[in-house]
Protein backbone atom coordinates (compact mmCIF):
# COMPACT_ATOMS: atom_id res chain seq x y z
CA UNK A 1 0.00 0.00 0.00
CA UNK A 2 3.31 2.63 0.71
CA UNK A 3 4.25 2.07 -2.67
CA UNK A 4 1.22 2.87 -4.21
CA UNK A 5 0.12 6.08 -2.76
CA UNK A 6 4.14 7.55 -2.55
CA UNK A 7 4.03 6.59 -6.42
CA UNK A 8 0.69 8.86 -6.85
CA UNK A 9 2.22 11.81 -4.49
CA UNK A 10 6.31 11.80 -5.37
CA UNK A 11 6.25 14.17 -2.89
CA UNK A 12 5.81 13.43 0.89
CA UNK A 13 6.06 16.55 4.06
CA UNK A 14 6.31 16.31 7.20
CA UNK A 15 5.40 18.49 10.12
CA UNK A 16 7.00 18.67 13.39
CA UNK A 17 8.00 20.72 16.28
CA UNK A 18 10.91 18.57 17.41
CA UNK A 19 11.43 16.43 14.32
CA UNK A 20 12.15 13.66 16.67
CA UNK A 21 8.17 11.95 16.72
CA UNK A 22 8.75 7.92 15.36
CA UNK A 23 6.22 8.83 13.12
CA UNK A 24 7.41 11.48 11.41
CA UNK A 25 11.32 9.58 11.71
CA UNK A 26 9.66 6.38 10.28
CA UNK A 27 7.31 8.15 7.61
CA UNK A 28 10.56 10.00 6.17
CA UNK A 29 12.28 6.93 6.27
CA UNK A 30 9.54 5.13 4.14
CA UNK A 31 9.54 7.79 1.89
CA UNK A 32 13.07 7.73 1.22
CA UNK A 33 12.74 3.94 0.86
CA UNK A 34 10.53 4.51 -1.71
CA UNK A 35 12.47 7.08 -3.20
CA UNK A 36 10.12 9.82 -2.51
CA UNK A 37 11.12 13.40 -1.96
CA UNK A 38 10.77 15.00 1.27
CA UNK A 39 10.07 18.23 2.47
CA UNK A 40 9.62 18.86 6.45
CA UNK A 41 8.61 21.93 8.37
CA UNK A 42 10.52 21.44 11.46
CA UNK A 43 11.10 22.99 14.79
CA UNK A 44 13.90 23.37 17.29
CA UNK A 45 17.09 22.16 15.58
CA UNK A 46 15.07 19.80 12.85
CA UNK A 47 15.72 16.13 15.35
CA UNK A 48 16.41 13.21 13.26
CA UNK A 49 13.91 14.37 10.83
CA UNK A 50 16.08 16.46 9.54
CA UNK A 51 18.38 14.32 8.07
CA UNK A 52 16.15 12.56 6.45
CA UNK A 53 14.70 14.98 4.66
CA UNK A 54 15.61 16.33 1.29
CA UNK A 55 14.27 19.90 2.25
CA UNK A 56 14.23 21.02 5.92
CA UNK A 57 12.63 24.75 6.89
CA UNK A 58 13.26 24.80 10.50
CA UNK A 59 12.17 27.12 12.79
CA UNK A 60 15.18 27.35 15.24
CA UNK A 61 12.86 28.37 18.31
CA UNK A 62 12.11 25.88 21.19
CA UNK A 63 9.50 27.46 22.13
CA UNK A 64 6.22 25.38 20.66
CA UNK A 65 4.02 28.45 20.42
CA UNK A 66 6.56 29.91 18.24
CA UNK A 67 7.43 27.17 16.06
CA UNK A 68 3.60 26.04 15.78
CA UNK A 69 2.96 29.41 14.49
CA UNK A 70 5.54 29.95 12.06
CA UNK A 71 4.15 26.46 10.69
CA UNK A 72 0.53 27.50 10.61
CA UNK A 73 2.17 30.42 7.88
CA UNK A 74 3.90 28.64 5.97
CA UNK A 75 0.86 26.42 5.24
CA UNK A 76 -1.60 29.08 4.86
CA UNK A 77 0.80 30.43 2.35
CA UNK A 78 1.63 26.93 0.57
CA UNK A 79 -2.08 26.63 0.48
CA UNK A 80 -2.78 29.80 -1.50
CA UNK A 81 -0.20 29.23 -3.85
CA UNK A 82 -1.55 25.91 -4.60
CA UNK A 83 -4.65 27.37 -4.95
CA UNK A 84 -3.39 29.97 -7.32
CA UNK A 85 -1.80 27.39 -8.91
CA UNK A 86 -4.71 25.23 -9.89
CA UNK A 87 -6.88 27.79 -10.68
CA UNK A 88 -4.68 28.57 -13.26
CA UNK A 89 -4.68 25.31 -14.56
CA UNK A 90 -8.26 24.74 -14.60
CA UNK A 91 -8.61 28.14 -16.87
CA UNK A 92 -6.38 26.54 -19.73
Amino acid sequence: MRTAIATLCVVVMAVSASGNSPNIVNGLKAAREIGAATISLLGFDGGAARALSDVALVIESFNYGHVEDAHMIIGHVLAQHLRECLSGLASR
